[in-house]
């Protein structure tokens, strides 16, 4: 049975589904490869997916199209039936693995109570974190890069971040709806330090170690609950 909010929760939790909205409106791919399902789209997932790992290993520039190709396991003329140049790839991948990752984490976000977001996100960043491990830690870092606004072409990075920036923002709003007593300003710097936490756990995470990923995104929940107040 639903929980009847009180108007201002009501008013949190409409904030809430607004900012979702607006993630899976932004133009991103949302997971989805533009061409029909075939040979095509296998080897354009596998450029995109390898060439992100390439890019932040050895560096945007110190990459060619060839390098990408070799990679992949396609003659380097084979590429350019895919994609133009390197910063076509570039643009490509980064919004193949976002939208990818939002697609994860919104997705099953329909058919939930508002009040139980927070918790499904968090568990759902930490598992694609670590079950994408590579891809991860590689979009990441390219997402740091200082001249990432030289590479990207206008449209793609102003989409790139404003999903990014939503998504930090539809976490503070859910601080706040989880700690009634929380002010914008605590659950705004919540929202940041959560995403943030979520996303370094690629650098401490052992896949030998005893945690299995269930594990430890359920313990990464209730550190986050702990943290901002919440009941766990």
């Amino acid at each position: 049975m639903a929980v009847k909010l009180s108007p201002k929760r009501a008013a949190i939790a409409a904030a809430a589904r607004a900012e979702r909205m607006k993630i899976l409106e932004s133009g991103l791919p949302m997971g989805e490869l533009p061409e029909p399902e075939g040979r095509g789209d296998a080897t354009k997932q596998r450029i995109l997916d390898t060439s992100i790992t390439l890019f932040a290993e050895r560096g945007f520039e110190a990459c060619t199209m060839r390098d990408i190709a070799a990679a992949v396991g396609i003659k380097a003329p084979a590429i350019y039936n895919h994609y133009d140049s390197k910063d076509d790839v570039i643009a490509a991948a980064m919004e193949h693995i976002l939208g990818r990752f939002y697609r994860t984490q919104l997705d099953p976000l329909e058919e939930e109570p508002v009040e139980s977001w927070l918790k499904l996100i968090v568990r759902g960043h930490v598992c694609f974190q670590l079950e994408y491990s590579r891809l991860a830690r590689a979009n990441d870092a390219l997402l740091n890069v200082p001249s990432l606004d030289r590479v990207l072409p206008p449209p793609v990075y102003k989409r790139i971040f404003a999903a990014n920036r939503s998504y930090a923002e539809l976490i503070s709003i859910l601080v706040r709806l989880a700690v009634p007593r929380s002010s914008e300003w605590d659950g705004f710097m919540a929202g940041f330090a959560v995403s943030a936490m979520c996303d370094r756990v690629v650098i401490w995470y052992d896949p030998s170690g005893p945690l299995e990923v269930r594990q430890v995104a359920d313990r990464m929940w209730k550190l986050v609950a702990r943290m901002i107040g919440a009941s766990a």
